[in-house]
Order: C-alpha cells, then structure tokens, then sequence
C-alpha cells in the first residue's frame, strides 16, 4: 500500500516543492470543496521549453494518476479514452501492438486501461489474430465513475495512446517525456471541426514523442505546419496481415478512382448535388469518361447510369476504400450533413486521395490534403477542377502508402519502432 508521504515525495522528486505544496492544497481543496485552479508545475529541465497545459474539459478522457517510485517489475500503460481498444479500426490495433511491443522489449507488463470494460476474452482473440504474444502480464482495471479516482503510475512509465484527445487530457496529469502519441489518420480530426485549434497545439508541441502511421502523413503533417514531424517523428507502415487482404482490389492499369460519398442516407438533396456535379464534370471533360472509374458510398443510395454509360459501384461503408485493405480513391467529392464533422475525409486525405468536403461556408483552400468548399453547383465545380489539377501536378501528389509495400506483420511494422522508443528506459 502506497503512503499518502510516498506520493508527496514522490511528486517533489519529480515537480519540486513548490508544485508539490500547490498540489497538496488542490487536493485539501477539493476535498472541503474549496479547490481553486492548481498552479502549474515547471517543464523538467530536460525538455528546454515550458509547455502550460492544454485545456480539457470536465469530462477528461484520461485518468488520474499518482506518481510511484520505479519498481523493479517494469510496466507499460495503454490508454484507449472512450474508443475501444479492441476495436478493428487500425489505430487502435496499431497502438495496442505497439504496446505489446514497448512491453515485451522492457520484460514488462501490460496495462489497458479504457472508460468502458475491455473482454479479456476479446483482447486475446485480437492478440492472437495479429499474431502478437504478451510475454509478462496483462492488467485491466475496471472503469470507475468516481472523481476523484486516482491509478498509479511508476517513475517513468510508457504511456501510449492513439487519440489526440486522450493525449492532450493526460498531459495534465503526465510528463511529455512519458506519453508516446500513435497519430494515425483516422484519428485526426477534418479541418473544420470545432475543436481543431486544441488539436492543432497538440501536435505542434516538440516535446512528445510522436508515431506515425505511414510516411505519407509524416510528410503531410511537416508540410501543413508541424515541421518537426518531419525530422522527429517515428514513422511505420501498417500491417497486412491475412484476414486483411482483399483478393477483389483491382489492378493499377493507369485508371483513376472517383469516390462520391454520402454521409447522411436520407439526405437526398445532398446526394443529387454531388450526382450533378459529376456530370458535369465529365460533358466539360474535368473527368475524362474512359480514365475514371466510379463509386457512390452510402447507405441507401440508389443505383444510376452516368453520361458515359458507367454504372458507379455502390457500397454502404468507406471500409474498404483509402486503407490499406482495398483500392485506393484518387479523388473524393464528401457531402457530410450541415455542420457535422466527416472525419473519414482526413483518413482518405492523409492516404493519399485528393479530397472535396462540400461544407456549408466553407473555402477554396487545402488543409491538410482536404479542400472545403461551399455545398453549391459552382463551388464544385472549381473545387473538381482544382483537385484534377493537384492530381496532374506530380510535385503537389505524395506517393501514397498503399503503393509500398505493406508490413508482413505487426512485428516488422513496429519492430523497429518499439526499440527506439524503449532505447534508454
């Protein structure tokens, strides 16, 4: 049992005395209800720069902790935030590999810890499908509801998350050196999202520890503002692991692929928008008929023939377009709803698709390989026109990373990641 004395020296040892004192009257304050804003404690030393912390809400997504000294039996901690982190996604497996990585090269345990209850079961069906094996232990504490809950955590233990909300809410409880941030593009938030300036000082920080999925948003990021990423920022290709392979992805015979993606089924107005600008698009000869092939993604889109006689293939989900499972998108047209975020739009951007998001108000601007533009027929058309342009412009098109060669395997994936991040600790 941990001392209420071992945690106070265990905070002076790491933030001084002068956090310290100011933590303990937070906590007396909170305690008789009279907690005021906590001062915040100064960078270590070893970081060069003072980073206050970024704000969250009432509702953080990350736990609190108390700080242990550095046990002999050593631990890593993952954590999942809301999301699960059994989920299929390819973010969450990417971290919950690399976890099981860091842990197997430091003979440590695994701890996941999440808001909502992970199946052991579950967990060791993922492990077993991506051919990971956990050599030491495996912990996963129940969710708790109360405020003031407190996990421990040991003297420089890894922390990795995949979500940059989790991570911007941990860093008031951890150091920048401990907290390891898997980016991946299904993570990042599209460029009119409400909370895109957090997100955006998240990643502007250079004094985490940044992994990236493929070397396409590595250089997406250094070049839409984050320079850093491009020279210290670890990078990885995701996996191909057999259950992945999609033995109907066509041949790269020169053709491009149009994705017309409807969010919002019921919207039909929406759709017909999109349909029109299509059209359009191939009479002016912006889409030339015999280089183009189509697909209408949505639930409940009906079937139609285009101008030139195609019959674009419809599919209910994005799953299988701009990953690594399946055909590449060249361009994307998104009609998301009025004021609803389509995050699926940055995933295809950072995998390499040139990307239309048709919102309300929006602008004739690329953000991070996304162009927004009004939901108008003119509008459109000139974002259409731009993004054929960026398509034949061979310096603004990164090669994308579903041209490379995938990993065979998690352990060749992130094998070499998994070192650099341990190397020291």
């Amino acid at each position: 049992m941990v001392t209420l004395l071992e945690r106070v020296q265990s905070h002076r040892r790491q933030f001084g005395w002068r956090a310290t004192f100011s933590r303990v009257a937070l906590e007396l304050g909170r305690r008789t209800g009279l907690a005021r804003p906590p001062i915040a404690p100064p960078a270590p030393a070893w970081t060069g720069v003072y980073w206050p912390p970024v704000p969250v809400s009432a509702h953080s997504l990350a736990p609190r902790f108390y700080c242990m000294p550095r046990s002999s039996r050593r631990r890593v901690t993952l954590l999942g935030g809301d999301a699960n982190p059994c989920g299929k996604d390819e973010a969450a497996t990417a971290a919950l590999a690399l976890a099981v990585m860091m842990a197997n090269a430091l003979n440590a345990d695994l701890r996941v810890i999440a808001k909502r209850p992970v199946n052991p079961g579950e967990l060791d069906r993922l492990l077993q499908e991506q051919g990971l094996v956990l050599r030491g232990e495996c912990s996963l504490p129940a969710p708790s509801t109360r405020p003031d809950a407190e996990l421990d955590r040991f003297e420089g233990e890894s922390m990795i998350t995949a979500s940059w909300s989790v991570a911007a809410d941990a860093l008031d409880e951890l150091p920048a050196r401990d907290l390891v941030l898997l980016v991946h593009a299904q993570g990042l938030p599209p460029s009119f999202a409400a909370d895109r300036a957090r997100h955006h000082e998240l990643l502007g920080r250079n004094d985490l520890r940044f992994v990236v999925c493929t070397q396409v948003l590595q250089r997406r990021l250094a070049a839409n503002g984050w320079p850093h990423f491009e020279h210290a920022a670890l990078t990885f290709e995701p996996a191909r692991v057999a259950a992945d392979i999609d033995h109907h992805s066509a041949p790269d015979d020169g053709g491009r692929h149009f994705v017309l993606h409807v969010p919002e089924s019921t919207d039909r107005r929406r759709f017909e928008l999109g349909l029109r600008a299509v059209e359009q698009a191939l009479a002016a000869g912006v889409l030339e008929a015999g280089r183009w092939s189509f697909s209408f993604v949505g639930l409940g889109l009906p079937q139609v023939t285009l101008r030139n006689g195609q019959r674009p293939v419809r599919q209910d989900t994005l799953d299988a377009i701009g990953s690594s499972r399946g055909p590449r998108a060249d361009l994307a047209l998104v009609l998301p709803p009025p004021a609803a975020p389509e995050p699926a739009a940055a995933a295809m951007a950072h995998d390499g698709t040139v990307v239309i998001v048709a919102a309300p108000g929006g602008v004739m601007a690329a953000d991070t390989g996304v162009i927004t533009c009004d939901a108008t027929p003119d509008a459109l058309s000139a974002a259409l026109r731009q993004a054929v342009a960026c398509l034949a412009e061979p310096a603004a098109r990164v090669r994308p990373a579903t041209e490379r060669e995938p990993a065979a395997g998690w352990a060749q994936a992130l094998g070499d990641v998994a070192t650099e991040l341990t190397a020291g600790r």
